[in-house]
């Protein structure tokens, strides 16, 4: 995806979608006890059959990445087979690739008035952040330069080392030193 969007000289846009998990539909039949402080007190003991994916569930991922293909498929857009999280939107002569890891989505293509058409598409059916030009993706930050990209995992290293974080001390006593 990086190799092509770079040899084509074109432009990398990152999106990502809000509370992508609450919009799946569900599939399953799926019950829940009502959760604390939205217990209806005219029913204390009923149960809620839920018709959306919640965060937590099992179901949740799958139950988002359906709805997702499926509107991406309705309006013009073919899954990869060679990575199904992988999608072609056709329009006349031009592909606009789009590549999808959870609520992360990549877009990329010749024109970037299709690029935005095809945003505007998406951002009318679910909520989403335009974060601009690709920078930063599944942990490797991504900065173009003269002889290509560059891939780094600083940020996820310094991040994975709390390399930032504040000293403090200890709870355990330094003195008296320890003893076998």
């Amino acid at each position: 995806f990086l190799t092509l969007a770079l040899t084509q000289n074109w432009t990398m846009r990152q999106l990502d979608i809000n509370n992508a998990f609450l919009q799946g539909s569900l599939q399953e039949t799926v019950y829940m006890k009502q959760p604390p402080g939205f217990v209806d007190i005219n029913s204390p003991t009923s149960i809620c059959h839920l018709q959306k994916a919640i965060y937590g569930l099992k179901q949740a991922p799958r139950a988002w990445f359906t709805e997702l293909k499926t509107y991406l498929q309705n309006f013009g857009s073919k899954a990869s087979h060679a990575d199904p999280s992988l999608f072609v939107y056709t329009k006349k002569s031009t592909k606009i690739y789009v590549l999808v890891y959870v609520d992360d989505i990549i877009v990329t293509g010749p024109s970037n008035r299709e690029i935005n058409s095809f945003i505007t598409k998406l951002a009318n059916r679910f909520s989403l952040k335009d974060l601009g030009n690709l920078s930063y993706f599944l942990g490797i930050e991504i900065t173009p330069n003269a002889q290509g990209l560059l891939l780094s995992q600083t940020k996820y290293t310094h991040d994975l080392l709390m390399l930032d974080s504040k000293p403090f001390n200890s709870p355990m006593l330094s003195h008296p030193p320890l003893v076998k």
